[in-house]
């Protein structure tokens, strides 16, 4: 073969091996699509709205507005040409760093230049999750002991996504909550002072819920307002046995604060009967008084949505009023209480 028709072959061969290797970076108009990392950022919507109770600025409140830092998040990513969709990351898995952003292993959008969606899962299942998007039921445990921070977190299901997504730096995902949250503030009543009602020994909590939901997942598009969390990213069942919750706590010995004690608890939606005692108040000074829900029907706790009780202790027993918030938008909503100290 003549020299110059032989390095003439050899620079054609060697093009056309570039242009193969490089193939998964061209668009469908044959255009070269670079690389661009999928940065993932996290937002809890409306995880501040007040209710008609919630009037103490100074607490602070778990995983309020952001998810807290260490905790673990799976993700799904799908490349949506349009017309269909189809797996593109499985189960990538990204530690929460406190801030909206995620520590994970370096992910790329799809060099088709597709767009993407994207499936987020938070949850206490006890196994890594791997492979492609869960459609089997997970079995997600709510803490008995939610006394601590870490143990409060855990318990917190979520779930957030967004579908048919062009690149960009900074891809936010918001996140709703599928379980329900009661939150208890003990205020000083008669006979009482706040050092005595904050003491060490105080404890608040939930008594005779089911801890296990059966979460069944599914793919949902972001949350339309006024959509149903029950039904968003899938369902959740109550299961297991009626377990005691003790909550996180929070304690102000001055004697001006509003509220002396404040507690926190996540608990897996479901009925509650109106005459069970439902919360539990140890208190150093006055031992164990016990509030019911009270009425003629159980009480049905809700995905998404905020239970607040505000307790007045007094050596006599105790006084309740609550309100109902979405832990979205925010309601409002009454409910009586029988009082058993």
């Amino acid at each position: 073969m003549d020299m110059k028709y032989r390095n003439l072959f050899l620079t054609t061969a060697a093009l056309a091996l570039l242009s193969a290797c490089s193939g998964d970076s061209l668009t469908s108009d044959g255009s070269e699509q670079p690389q661009q990392p999928i940065s993932l950022v996290s937002q809890l919507t409306g995880a501040q709205t007040r209710g008609a109770l919630d009037d103490d600025a100074s607490l602070t409140r778990l995983q309020s507005t952001q998810i807290a830092e260490g905790e673990k998040v799976y993700a799904w990513v799908e490349d949506n040409n349009g017309s269909a969709s189809t797996a593109y990351i499985d189960a990538w898995s990204l530690e929460a760093q406190g801030d909206g952003t995620f520590l994970a292993s370096t992910q790329y959008y799809p060099a088709t230049g597709d767009n993407v969606d994207i499936y987020c899962i938070h949850g206490n299942f006890g196994t890594v999750l791997s492979g492609a998007f869960p459609t089997a039921s997970l079995s997600h445990t709510v803490a008995a002991n939610q006394s601590s921070e870490v143990a409060y977190l855990k318990s917190d299901l979520l779930y957030g996504s967004v579908q048919n997504q062009g690149r960009r730096d900074k891809q936010p995902i918001v996140f709703k909550h599928k379980l329900a949250k009661i939150e208890v503030k003990l205020k000083v009543g008669e006979g009482l002072t706040a050092p005595q009602l904050a003491n060490g020994s105080s404890t608040v909590t939930i008594l005779g819920t089911k801890n296990i939901a059966t979460y069944t997942p599914a793919k949902s598009a972001a949350l339309a307002d006024g959509g149903s969390i029950a039904t968003y990213g899938g369902t959740v069942v109550a299961s297991g046995t009626e377990t005691d919750i003790a909550m996180y706590m929070q304690k102000e010995t001055d004697e001006t604060a509003t509220i002396a004690v404040f507690g926190e608890a996540i608990i897996v939606p479901q009925a509650i009967s109106p005459t069970a005692n439902f919360i539990k108040i140890h208190t150093a000074s006055g031992g164990d008084m016990y509030a019911k829900l009270g009425g003629t029907a159980d009480k049905v706790f809700e995905a998404g949505k905020k239970y607040v009780y505000t307790v007045t202790v007094s050596l006599s027993g105790i006084s309740l009023t609550s309100t109902i918030t979405d832990w979205v938008d925010g309601t409002g909503d009454d409910i009586n209480a029988d009082i058993d100290s």
